[in-house]
């Protein structure tokens, strides 16, 4: 067996494991719910910033940013401009 199929075989029965037992399951599901709050807060960045490149509002897209537009959706966005503009004044 070649070093990268040992990866994709350990990865493989790591997935299956935290799948199939139940205390791993619940962890699990939190991982993957907050992934889905990062893209969807990325997303939501992209979009905003497509749009404020017309006024010239503009908010960098990284992982702290993209976590508060996520798991507080618009008023996270207001924040973020708000914080931008105590900071860039």
């Amino acid at each position: 067996m070649t070093g990268g199929s040992g990866w994709v075989l350990a990865c493989a029965v790591a997935l299956v494991v935290l799948w199939f037992v139940p205390v791993f399951r619940v962890g699990l599901w939190w991982l993957i719910r907050c992934g889905v709050q990062l893209v969807l807060g990325a997303l939501l960045l992209f979009v905003w910033n497509v749009v404020g490149s017309w006024w010239a509002l503009q908010l960098p897209i990284n992982v702290f940013t993209a976590a508060v537009a996520g798991f507080l959706g618009l008023p996270g966005l207001g924040a973020l401009l708000v914080i931008q503009w105590f900071v860039t004044g």
